[in-house]
């Protein structure tokens, strides 16, 4: 456990995915998950005991992701009875259609560093707004912490099923203040709490979280094992930040972040995620911590200005020139660059579908493709052609905000089962906060649907 393999994957559409791992063990195995650009996006795998080293059974998760090139890495987690997590083979990713994954968090902001720990730390001139240190003199249940400002630093929980707690004292770590309570000044204490239970067992605490930036460092450590601390913002405005160190020794992280809005926490936990060779009862070690308020974070950046008031604002609206810079699809079916049928010039876009009814495939304009403006009147047209559609094809407009966030839309004409090409409209007004507006080509059910010759006008 504790260690990670990264790969480079280029995710083609935007869309869910079905990712299939084979694994095989010939006892139980441990538990591992797998990271896209620093965020766990399949949770924990649990490996069985597949009957054989070479005995391979295939587990599945679906996962959301984004079009692009982006890391993947594999995590391996705990340790399984034998010591392993498990033998892994080939990983397969299948389209399995949906709608794209939420856009990546935003508006926050969370950045971490991690270094071997000095010889010694001044709480009182690291922790201006508050400072709080466990374990004085090796005893579990000593707290000494900055004796005003609040205390913001909340206390400290046991995390996880399993635990084993206690104190201890190593004149390798040490610490010292002077603004302290209950004990109002310490010199050079060696005291800390550890934490030498089960696997993904150890502490956590909370710290408030705003758009005013804070710097929090957590002063840890390890002994015979392996441990990984992570901080984890409540609003997911920023994506997490985590770190694992492997035992003997101790560590200084300086955590600096800001939420997106007020009365947001941010989590830190330290946890226990593997054993030293021969090695049961290595610990994940809780010194202190340390935090200070920054000046607040810098307003968001303006929307775009809105278009002018006149002329199409659609991009590549004839479709002769190669959609995919400007659109994109998503759902189950197939999607062309279509020159079977047009209603002007040579191309049009087209979606085949076998999907049941109430099963919705679309092509969509790229969301901050169009810029638009709150309180504006927009009208979008196109050209729709149908065969065989069992439901209904239909134009849509949505409103979305400059964080990729939609606000509204607003569903329009329609067209059903074989019809030559018809014009088809929708119109809507932006609400507040519109920065983008987004053309969507619907097919609901089965059937097949061209479009071409949009336009997209401000009224």
């Amino acid at each position: 456990a504790g260690e990670w393999i990264e790969y480079t994957v280029n995710v083609t559409a935007s869309g869910n995915y079905s990712l299939a791992v084979p694994v095989a063990l010939p006892f139980a195995g441990g538990t591992f998950h797998i990271e896209f650009g620093g965020v766990d996006k399949t949770g924990a795998f649990s490996v069985p005991n597949t009957g054989g080293a070479d005995t391979w059974r295939t587990i599945t998760k679906t996962v959301g992701l984004s079009a692009g090139t982006q890391v993947m890495r594999v995590v391996m987690d705990t340790n399984g009875s034998a010591g392993w997590v498990t033998n892994l083979n080939f990983f397969t990713f299948t389209a399995s259609g949906g709608s794209p994954p939420p856009p990546p968090p935003s508006g926050g902001s969370l950045s971490g560093s991690t270094g071997g720990a000095a010889a010694g730390y001044d709480l009182a001139s690291l922790g201006t707004t508050d400072w709080v240190h466990w374990g004085r003199g090796g005893t579990y249940g000593n707290v000494d912490r900055k004796s005003s400002g609040g205390h913001p630093i909340g206390a400290v929980g046991i995390v996880g099923s399993g635990a084993n707690s206690g104190g201890w004292s190593d004149p390798a770590r040490s610490v010292s203040w002077s603004d302290g309570t209950p004990t109002g000044s310490a010199g050079n204490d060696h005291g800390y709490i550890w934490s030498n239970g089960a696997l993904g067992s150890g502490y956590g605490f909370t710290v408030p979280a705003d758009p005013s930036s804070r710097t929090l460092n957590v002063y840890f450590g390890a002994s015979t094992a392996s441990c990984t601390l992570s901080a984890h913002l409540s609003d997911g405005s920023a994506a997490d930040y985590s770190t694992t160190q492997t035992g003997p020794g101790a560590w200084f992280a300086t955590l600096t972040y800001h939420a997106a809005s007020s009365g947001q926490t941010l989590t830190v936990q330290l946890l226990k995620t593997g054993n030293n060779p021969g090695f049961t009862n290595g610990s994940a070690d809780l010194d202190a911590a340390t935090l200070e308020a920054g000046p607040a974070a810098p307003p968001p950046a303006p929307p775009p200005p809105p278009p002018p008031s006149s002329g199409n604002q659609a991009k590549n609206p004839g479709f002769e020139s190669d959609p995919n810079a400007d659109y994109f699809w998503v759902g189950s079916g197939t999607f062309s660059w279509a020159t079977d049928a047009a209603h002007t010039g040579t191309h049009s876009l087209k979606i085949v579908s076998v999907q049941p009814s109430g099963s919705l495939t679309r092509w969509l304009s790229n969301t901050t493709g169009i810029a638009a403006g709150a309180g504006g009147s927009y009208t979008a047209t196109a050209w729709f052609k149908s065969l065989g559609a069992t439901d209904h094809g239909v134009i849509t407009i949505n409103f979305w905000n400059s964080a990729s966030q939609v606000l509204s839309g607003v569903d329009g004409g329609t067209i059903n089962g074989t019809t030559d090409w018809k014009q088809v409209s929708v119109s809507g007004t932006a609400p507040a906060g519109t920065a983008f507006i987004r053309i969507e080509f619907r097919l609901w059910g089965g059937g097949t649907l061209w479009t071409d010759d949009v336009a997209l006008i401000r009224n």
